[in-house]
């Protein structure tokens, strides 16, 4: 089990180097690039490769704090499709202050190892993430947790609920992916001609997401410009609105660029999981329609995904079981925030986290998490002030809706 700690210089790669290469990443930089960005927080975090197979490539690489709060409930954080543990970076703060807090990369994405993908169905594609992820959470010594997943992450965070109840004690589905079933008008069937413009170009699109045509194949196959476009769109994304600093942007694309071009694995799983236009292939309504574990929904104002499939998903289960907690079945959405809605507005996600969680905390662990959240709009690598000394700021309300350890170095087999 492998680990670092804050401080990992970042690595400076020769000139030469640069030139001489196809791709611009190694698993080297790629951990550089992480612990970067990590050290804008002002907690000081580990990480940790914690083995959940008999390969050297079968690894999940695992962010945590150093110092948790004693007797606190573990929270433990699943990252969407194409992204990292490291996208949590803006609450790493605030869930740590309150929870054993742990941001772990899903098998196969990530940091974690990246060993051949074989899945040839939804159900196997499922269980290469959900089974892993129960060795890791075996690895790590947890009897239960918290669970929150984002994006697919949130998705695949259900199956494993589903699967284990036992082990969840509560489910937060961050604009979760493949809540609701497929609209009728989205059927391949009610597809314009193949003669017409839109037609060609919507069969175009089916052929690449059957054809495992991935955004990290796509970036991989751009050799070196391929951090351009990856800078160029997270620039355009995450400075807009409550916006990320030209530090933290900086840091996070390249980080971003580093988790696309690796090795692929588990982002070939996305065809088994989710149809093309990202509908599911089996949705949670069907495949978890019997959850026995508390779950909250959330979702930004300005979502692409649907908030109404999450209503539609929590009313569902309040009829069929019941209310199991405070905020059960429960659909939330958070302020000025879109599908990243932790990066795009931090404080008033962590707040709404906080009302959530409230039961499961001790006064003064949830007196921490309210503080961090009032801290979260501030630049990270801003000097700390205490909550009560900043400046008045404009009041954001967090908007609730009932709407239905060795010094870490890379394996050899890590991808180059």
């Amino acid at each position: 089990m492998a680990s670092a700690e804050s401080g990992t210089p970042i690595t400076r790669v020769p000139w030469y180097r640069r030139l001489s290469r196809w791709r611009q990443t190694s698993h080297k930089e790629a951990v550089a690039a992480e612990r970067a960005l990590l050290d804008l927080c002002r907690t000081p975090t580990q990480t940790t490769d914690v083995p959940v197979g008999p390969r050297p490539d079968e690894f999940m690489h695992t962010i945590h704090a150093r110092d948790p709060p004693a007797a606190a409930p573990a929270l433990v954080a699943v990252p969407g499709y194409a992204a990292g543990s490291g996208h949590a970076f803006r609450i790493v703060d605030g869930l740590a202050a309150a929870f054993r807090f742990y941001a772990v990369d899903l098998l196969g994405t990530g940091l974690s190892g990246r060993p051949p993908f074989r899945a040839k169905s939804t159900d196997e594609a499922v269980a290469f993430f959900v089974d892993s992820l129960e060795t890791w959470r075996q690895k790590q010594g947890l009897d239960k947790m918290l669970l929150m997943g984002h994006s697919l992450g949130g998705y695949l965070s259900a199956c494993y609920a589903s699967k284990y109840p036992e082990r969840v004690q509560h489910l937060l589905l961050v604009s979760p992916a493949g809540v609701g079933r497929r609209p009728s008008e989205w059927e391949p069937s009610r597809l314009p001609s193949a003669w017409s413009l839109r037609g060609a170009l919507a069969r175009f699109l089916i052929w690449s997401w059957d054809s495992d045509l991935t955004p990290g194949r796509v970036i991989r196959g751009l050799g070196p410009l391929g951090p351009g476009l990856v800078q160029r769109y997270a620039r355009g994304r995450f400075q807009q609105g409550l916006a990320l600093s030209d530090a933290e942007v900086a840091r996070f694309e390249s980080y971003f660029y580093h988790i696309l071009v690796a090795r692929g694995s588990g982002e070939f799983a996305l065809r088994h999981i989710l149809a093309p236009f990202a509908w599911p292939r089996q949705a949670l309504e069907e495949r978890c329609a019997d959850l026995q574990v508390p779950v909250t929904i959330f979702y930004g104002d300005v979502d692409w995904m649907e908030p109404r499939s999450g209503g539609r998903y929590g009313a569902m289960l309040r009829e069929k079981r019941g209310v199991l907690a405070e905020h059960d079945t429960e659909t939330i959405t958070t302020p000025k925030a879109g599908h990243y809605l932790f990066m795009d507005n931090p404080s008033a996600f962590l707040k709404q986290v906080a009302e959530v969680t409230r039961q499961y905390l001790p006064a003064d662990a949830l007196q921490r998490l309210l503080d961090a959240a009032a801290q979260a709009g501030a630049p990270l690598g801003a000097p700390f002030h205490p909550p009560d000394a900043l400046e008045e700021q404009p009041e954001r309300e967090a908007s609730f809706a009932s709407e239905g350890g060795r010094p870490n170095t890379a394996p050899n087999t890590a991808p180059q």
